[in-house]
């Protein structure tokens, strides 16, 4: 009977480094348990127990006292881990995958762990999330592994965002997202807006953005209006308390049969917001179109930029480039007593003033001056004033409102003509 029994252990060993006889001080590890080998790996003891460490990197082994072992009747060794077996009784082992199991050491000390490589390459073996793998691979459908995550946990992300933004996990999401976000509040083309009409364009908008940018055009029939500018106003509110937070005003003209455009930009001062726009002639309908977004910008102060010049019926423009920071370049020839006007590009922020009379024999008086009575209800009041000298040179810094300005040069000679160079341009903060 103990040869029959010899033969059959010894059956069951092929493929393995050594006996599967238990290890009694030293441990003992066996290599290649293949893919459907089974047998035993711990023999029957009076008592006690052992370790068994599983040294594969993938593969899960099964330990069981059934010598049939399976998911349902044995402990799952999982990879690079170790499980403390009762040796008071026989105990069987078998692959749980297809793959072959590369180690396995049987011992009576403590517990072994894996070594740092042998946890990189399981990581590596396994496709967990590396920086190159997250860089490098990408979902379903083009989708990157990170997009995959967000989409797996919507629900987590949007109670995040939600928290965030209000201080509950089931409010509105919101807060600042890493990259820029735009969300359009309104828009509108071919609007009429009718002489000495308010048209709404945003009404009692909820904001959960920093900033805000728009754009406006507006245009009057050709040769038309006695006093082609707009007003638009806007205004932020405390929706829990309905108290208003801050108002802005900004003004454009209105382009002689072609679009003015206007930029304006700046910080949200509320979470709620409407916006109105005035046509300010008293008897001439203009064409406006617009779009207003909240944004994730953040904007240090509010600006409006005028980016082109476009005719305006009744004043002279001058030469420049707005978009690259030549709000007025002028080089009129004015005789004795006379003026030159011309009606510089919107840049609401700081700019420089340079006159320079080039040796003339004339001297010259510089008022940058309302339009006519878009600040205040004085016409043409002047914000800037500069008397400068025959052949004399004039540097100043000024601050330009949020609208159109005049550019007016008076020669201060009775019988001499002059020709300065003035120039405005643009400072940004």
């Amino acid at each position: 009977m103990d040869s029959i029994r010899r033969r059959h252990y010894r059956s069951h060993l092929v493929g393995l480094e050594r006996s599967m006889t238990t290890p009694d001080i030293a441990p003992v590890t066996y290599q290649n348990i293949a893919a459907g080998l089974t047998g035993f790996i711990v023999a029957q003891r009076g008592a006690g127990s052992v370790n068994i460490y599983n040294g594969d990197i993938t593969n899960v082994l099964l330990v069981s006292p059934s010598p049939s072992p399976a998911l349902g009747n044995s402990i799952p060794i999982q990879p690079l881990t170790n499980a403390t077996i009762n040796a008071t009784r026989r105990q069987y082992y078998a692959s749980a995958q297809s793959g072959t199991i590369s180690t396995v050491t049987v011992s009576n000390a403590a517990q072994l762990s894996p070594s740092p490589a042998q946890i990189a390459q399981q990581i590596s073996a396994l496709g967990l999330a590396t920086a190159i793998k997250q860089d490098s691979q990408s979902g379903g459908s083009g989708r990157s592994i990170a997009q995959d995550m967000l989409n797996v946990n919507k629900g987590v992300t949007t109670e995040v965002a939600a928290l965030l933004a209000t201080g509950n996990a089931g409010g509105t999401p919101g807060g600042v997202p890493l990259l820029r976000n735009t969300k359009q509040l309104g828009s509108g083309i071919g609007v009429n807006v009718g002489a000495i009409s308010t048209v709404v364009l945003i009404a009692s908008a909820n904001l959960n953005q920093p900033g805000f940018e728009a754009e406006f055009q507006f245009q009057f029939p050709l040769n038309s209006g006695a006093n082609p500018f707009a007003q638009i106003i806007f205004n932020w509110f405390d929706v829990a308390t309905n108290t208003q937070m801050h108002e802005e005003s900004f003004f454009m003209p209105a382009g002689n049969n072609t679009n003015v455009v206007l930029h304006v930009s700046g910080p949200c001062y509320g979470n709620n917001l409407n916006v109105t726009f005035t046509n300010l002639d008293p008897a001439v309908a203009g064409t406006l179109t617009w779009v207003i977004n909240s944004t994730s910008h953040v904007h240090l102060r509010s600006v409006a930029f005028q980016p082109v010049f476009a005719a305006v019926n009744g004043f002279t423009l001058p030469a420049g480039q707005p978009y690259s920071g030549l709000i007025c370049a002028t080089s009129p020839t004015i005789a004795a007593n006379g003026t030159a006007a011309r009606l510089m590009g919107v840049w609401g922020g700081r700019a420089k003033v340079n006159v320079d009379l080039n040796g003339s024999a004339a001297g010259v008086n510089v008022d940058i001056e309302d339009p006519g009575t878009l600040y205040s209800t004085f016409s043409k009041m002047p914000q800037y004033r500069k008397i400068v000298a025959a052949g004399a040179q004039s540097y100043d810094e000024i601050w330009l409102p949020n609208g159109p300005m005049v550019i007016n040069i008076k020669n201060t000679s009775g019988t001499s003509a002059v020709t300065p160079v003035v120039t405005v341009t643009r400072c940004d903060l």
